[in-house]
Parts: structure tokens; sequence; C-alpha cells
């Protein structure tokens, strides 16, 4: 059954294309889809080392800049949208010091879900070869790999740190662009009521 997102959540969900603050990978909310239908947008497929793993990691959640724990509000201020596996691993760190290990997670091709995306891979690929028993058919997992879902993500650049956008309140070209190919492409900007950094 789908339920309806809180507000806060849900604004910040749009604000930011549905893509987490931190790694910039497309996440989901139980209260627009439900498993199955995120799983397919995802490209998780089920019976692959890890799915149901993968699939709660990339679930929506706010995220508190500045922690409630630390004195930090609710407000929409302190507020952005991120996928549970950056929020939970976060811990206790500044938000700014954990979107640098994230975006050079990414870049290094340590990321959690670059992880996971390799295991499926080579778990379908084998499927397909016949050299590893799955839960998916050979057909499956050839239709699987051929949808690019479990490519490597595109690298995005590093979202303006709140408050810092351009007078115009655009992100610069170096803030607000991600590559794929060699193409640069433009990641959804904060609003104007953007939350701020402790």
């Amino acid at each position: 059954m789908v339920k309806r997102m809180p507000k806060k959540l849900k604004r910040r969900y749009h604000e930011q294309g549905g893509r987490c603050w931190y790694c910039g990978l497309p996440t989901w909310s139980r209260r627009n889809e439900t498993r199955l239908q995120a799983r397919d947008r995802l490209g998780i497929v089920a019976g692959t080392p890890d799915a149901s793993k993968a699939l709660r990691k990339r679930l929506a959640t706010c995220e508190h800049l500045h922690r409630v724990v630390d004195g930090g509000g609710n407000g929409l201020r302190n507020i952005v949208m991120a996928c549970a596996g950056c929020n939970v691993g976060r811990g206790d760190r500044d938000p700014m010091t954990w979107l640098a290990e994230v975006q050079a997670a990414l870049a290094a091709g340590t990321h959690w879900w670059q992880a996971y995306a390799a295991a499926a891979r080579a778990h379908l690929e084998g499927v397909v070869a016949g050299t590893v028993k799955g839960q998916v058919s050979a057909a499956q997992a050839a239709a699987a790999l051929a949808t690019g879902l479990l490519d490597p993500p595109p690298r995005f650049a590093a979202p303006c740190p709140p408050g810092e956008a351009g007078k115009d309140g655009e992100h610069g070209s170096e803030a607000g662009e991600q590559t794929q190919g060699g193409a640069a492409q433009a990641r959804p900007a904060p609003s104007a009521a953007a939350p701020r950094a402790p």
C-alpha cells in the first residue's frame, strides 16, 4: 500500500528531483511507489546478493544537516532529502565532510551502490552463462543486464553548499553539473529556502 509522504520530505524530494543530496542517486519512497515498483525503477534485481539491503539503503529520508541531537531544528532550512544509506552512514560527521567522503567514494568506485551493482552484474552474468544458479531465469537475467540500470552511476558534482548559491539562486557551473561520457548536465538546484550548514 502506498501512503502519503510527509510534507517536508515530499517538498525536498521534488526539489531535488528524487535524488540524494549526498550521492546524487535516485531514491524511492514508500509513499510514492511499492517496493516492487521501486526495485524495477532503480535496477535492483530480486535474487541478486543484497538486493533487499540495497533497496532499503535507497529509501528517501529526511536528513537534518544540523543534527537534532546537537540542537538542530525540524525546519525546512535544516532538512535535505538523502538516501537512507547516506543518512545513516553520516553518523556524527559534519554534512560537508560527509558529502566530500561520499563524492570521493563515488569517484574512486568504492561507494556501496557501486559494490552492490558490480556483485549483482557478476551474479546475473553467471546466471546467463549457466555457471550460477539463481532465483531468476537466464532470460530475466539477460533482460536485467540489458537495461543498463546496474551500470556505474553518473558522477555528480557536489551540490552547492547551502547558502552559497549565486545571486540568481542558481548553482555555478562547477557545483551544478554532472558528467557522464563527457557531457555536462544540470543538477537540480535547491530552492531559495535551502537548508544551511551548521
